[in-house]
């Protein structure tokens, strides 16, 4: 089986993280400005990440985890549930 370029790998990357992040604030029923706030994050920031236009820092990753109740680790594994 071929690899993937560097390129699709990272997107899938960003994905999984994107898709981490939106279902895990859907289930909290937070809107993007509640979640920033509360991770001390901006709202346009969350909003590209979600939208998978940025890469995340590992400073957001371990805020984001924090305030969302799970690992940093969690966020950056793929979910067995749908998308959101």
């Amino acid at each position: 089986m071929a690899k993937k370029p560097p390129s699709e790998q990272f997107e899938s990357h960003r994905k999984v993280v994107a898709l981490n992040v939106l279902r895990l604030r859907r289930g909290l029923e937070w809107s993007q400005e509640q979640l920033a706030e509360q991770a001390d994050i901006d709202r346009t920031t969350l909003a590209r990440l979600e939208t998978r236009y940025i890469n995340i820092t590992l400073d957001t990753l371990f805020a984001l985890a924090e305030v969302l109740g799970v690992s940093a680790h969690e966020l950056l594994m793929e979910s067995d549930e749908d998308e959101p």
